[in-house]
């Protein structure tokens, strides 16, 4: 069974200053096996300030996640960012990312992240069509030592509107690739860790009267580590 609620609010006006708050609950239980079963409460925050042809802000999200029943996670997420609209065809994003994660019940596990993204955003034909070139690059620091990594994640993606039958229906494909260098042994393999993540997928939104939407998603991906737990293959889909 899955549960899911959320409330926020961003404050109306035309003003340079904009500022919102939200907060989420979600909850997965499983008739036989609640071990697996996850709480998660959610709260974020986010300010930003227009400068004109730029935009300055910066989000801050908390989160604290249970596993059957006791706590589990906390995540303490702040973001600071730059954007601003290049002419009539690019958008650019820069963003900081720092991250804490605390394991209730497994300090070794606790880990500090420092994460720089970049995002460029190129309208071929305004929202009709539009293309995503994202990229991230991450250092975690954990408690662990052979947890310790340091990432990189590349993202494109092409979004397209397109009328069918006096329906606008949206399509959107994205190639994702991600990989992971640990920068201590891992003592059951007795080598450095390497993770290496490939995704593609393709997602369909199709209108349904005037106040409903059907959602087709169809993903792959491939995992491939030299820690044999972690290397599989997945397809979802998803209506």
């Amino acid at each position: 069974a899955l549960l899911e609620f959320g409330v926020a609010y961003d404050r109306p006006g035309s003003a340079k200053l904009d500022f919102g708050a939200g907060y989420n609950f979600s909850e997965t239980a499983h008739e036989d096996f609640s071990a697996f079963d996850v709480r998660i409460h959610r709260g974020s925050a986010n300010m930003s300030y227009d400068l004109g042809r730029f935009d300055v802000g910066a989000t801050l999200q908390y989160a604290v996640a249970e596993l059957d029943g006791t706590e589990f996670l906390a995540l303490t997420q702040l973001s600071p960012y730059v954007s601003g609209l290049v002419g009539r065809k690019l958008f650019l994003r820069f963003a900081y990312l720092d991250s804490d994660k605390d394991f209730a019940d497994n300090p070794a596990r606790d880990a500090a992240t420092s994460s720089f993204s970049s995002d460029a955003y190129v309208f071929i034909d305004g929202l009709k069509t539009y293309l995503t070139f994202g990229h991230r690059y991450d250092d975690e620091d954990a408690g662990f030592d052979e947890l310790d990594y340091t990432g990189q994640r590349f993202a494109v993606q092409l979004s397209h509107r397109f009328a069918a039958r006096a329906r606008e229906i949206t399509l959107k494909t994205h190639v994702r690739a991600e990989s992971r260098d640990y920068r201590a042994v891992t003592p059951s393999i007795g080598e450095l860790r390497r993770d290496d993540r490939l995704e593609l997928g393709i997602v369909v939104e199709i209108p349904v009267g005037q106040r409903a939407v059907t959602r087709v998603s169809l993903r792959h991906a491939d995992n491939e580590s030299n820690l044999p737990s972690v290397s599989f293959a997945e397809t979802v889909a998803s209506i």
